[in-house]
């Protein structure tokens, strides 16, 4: 999430606002989200606004990591739930 946030600030800087999705970030910037990331979480981006975003890491059912409940990361740096962060 720390990867994805920091792609979205290069993107603000080259674009002006945030990439709108992941898709679109990834895109422009070749981001990729780690196998051992991706494994376990979902990854999802999005952008309300030219200046705010969420990301947010799902936990795949059936993974290790499936009790955790969604992640969250936001533009501010403020995450959710506060005990993971």
């Amino acid at each position: 999430m720390s990867q994805v946030a920091q792609t979205q600030q290069q993107y603000l800087s080259d674009s002006r606002a945030y990439a709108p999705n992941l898709a679109t970030l990834q895109s422009a910037t070749q981001l990729t989200i780690p196998q051992g990331v991706s494994t376990y979480y979902t990854i999802t981006l999005t952008s309300p606004s030219a200046t705010t975003y969420l990301i947010t890491a799902t936990p795949i059912a059936g993974t290790s990591q499936q009790s955790d409940g969604a992640l969250t990361l936001d533009n501010t740096g403020a995450g959710t739930p506060s005990g993971y962060w």
